[in-house]
């Protein structure tokens, strides 16, 4: 766990942008998981691992996509 919080330590020092650093430490967290780990959760996943990508996105301010404003 050193490790991840090193990593995030570093990041944070690189970006100056808040967003951005949570965005690169979720994706990491999010990356670091793979279909079995998740699965011990209870629900069978079957699907393989995605890349997460993130950096083409463009800067916002906790803006809420679309497709998730509607829960």
């Amino acid at each position: 766990m050193s490790e991840l919080s090193e990593k995030i330590l570093k990041s944070k020092s690189e970006n100056s942008n808040p967003q951005m650093v949570r965005l690169k430490m979720l994706k990491k967290i999010i990356s670091n998981f793979t279909p079995s780990e998740l699965s011990l959760s209870g629900e069978e996943i079957r699907e393989p691992k995605k890349p997460v990508v993130v950096e083409n996105e463009p800067d916002q301010t906790e803006v809420t996509p679309p497709e998730l404003s509607a829960t």
